[in-house]
């Protein structure tokens, strides 16, 4: 499991060299892109992960490999503001303009981040590392709840399949977790279980009329090229219990130390949408902006396979659903045309006129979507 694990990280860090040495602006024309779109090359952030955007037009862009936090200013300059840290992936902006960055175990604040970036007065404050600290499904998407003020952070499963909490009996692995932020801005670490069961979350947001909390969940491996479903999923009840290791959408675990494990009386909750397996669904968000036919869309980025003997994924999906279920969806930008993988999409982020841009982490891009009708001369 181990060596599986070290060979997926060789695999992705030279498919990033592979991208970049090949120049993946010029990759451009080639991507495949809906009828009714075109897609352009809004910022050159390498490894671009989680990003989110402030009052002023700022964006903040986390990264994986890199271990740096960027920002992309309004003028277009883009700069690191922060480097040398694990993972840091997440990252979200609270309502105050404090920006927060999760870097596995550890998480920072930089107070007033767009005032600090422009004035370059950058005066990070590492707040807490008591999270698990295990890198593997270590990186996270972050966000602030709209409803509480609570910093939502995903504890990710240290493994590809193996017991978690809490019948692991050890720390949070495979839930997603709800942090008070006036605790935590005191360096302390306190808690609820928003969900349990959730193999590995690294994408979330909550619906705009129900305010519930959807996210997405990317599925076990070596179960097949079909199996398990990638998915999305809903929290309805805190605490809840979304499956894992015990169950992945409608499949049995197959592993019997697992199985013989499971609790009696055990329930959970099947996921709204399943996704073709491997596609590995990352950053998602319901879409609010003003282009019509994209009203009433949940999009997702779906990053792409690492291990199917054919890759599937690489692309931006739209799902339309009538309460639970799917009535349509629609692939919007697909980055693996006749075989060739021309960039991996992570995290989507709406403009403010609409537009919707896509952190590329292979590709080291921030792709621009855009209506076609609305694309300047």
């Amino acid at each position: 499991m181990k060596r599986n694990h070290i060979i997926r990280k060789i695999q992705y860090r030279l498919l990033c060299f592979i991208i970049a040495t090949l120049g993946v602006t010029s990759f451009a024309a080639e991507v495949e892109v809906a009828d009714g779109f075109t897609l352009s090359q809004w910022a050159q952030v390498p490894n671009a992960r989680q990003m989110a955007l402030s009052t002023n037009g700022t964006l903040f862009v986390g990264s994986r490999a890199l271990g740096k936090v960027h920002a992309v200013l309004p003028n277009g300059r883009v700069e690191v503001i922060a480097r040398d840290l694990t993972m840091p992936s997440g990252l979200a902006l609270r309502s105050n303009g404090d920006l927060y960055v999760a870097a596995v175990n550890t998480l920072y604040r930089l107070p007033q981040a767009q005032e600090q970036v422009i004035t370059n007065n950058r005066q990070w404050q590492r707040l807490n590392d008591e999270l698990p600290d295990a890198s593997h499904h270590g990186w996270k998407f972050i966000d602030f709840d709209p409803v509480n003020g609570d910093l939502v952070v995903p504890v990710g499963a240290p493994c590809n399949v193996c017991l978690v909490y809490p019948e692991s009996g050890q720390a949070p692995f495979g839930t997603i977790l709800s942090l008070d932020v006036e605790a935590l801005n005191r360096g302390q670490l306190k808690y609820e279980i928003l969900a349990k069961g959730v193999r590995n979350s690294v994408g979330f947001a909550w619906h705009p009329e129900s305010r519930e909390l959807w996210f997405t969940d990317n599925g076990r491996d070596w179960m097949g090229d079909d199996v398990p479903p990638c998915e999305v999923n809903r929290i309805s009840t805190r605490g809840e219990h979304f499956g894992f290791p015990f169950r992945h959408g409608r499949y049995k675990e197959t592993e019997a130390s697992i199985l013989k494990q499971i609790p009696q009386n055990f329930t959970y909750t099947p996921p709204v949408i399943e996704i073709q397996a491997h596609s590995a669904p990352l950053g998602m968000d319901f879409y609010q902006g003003n282009i019509e036919s994209l009203k009433g869309a949940l999009l997702v980025a779906e990053h792409g396979s690492w291990n199917r003997s054919t890759p599937v994924g690489y692309r931006l999906s739209a799902y339309w659903l009538e309460g639970s279920r799917v009535i349509r969806h629609r692939v919007l930008v697909n980055w693996l045309v006749d075989g060739r993988k021309l960039g991996r999409p992570v995290d989507v982020q709406t403009l403010g006129d609409g537009s919707v841009l896509i952190s590329d982490d292979a590709g080291g891009i921030i792709w621009q979507l855009q209506a076609q009708s609305s694309k300047s001369p």
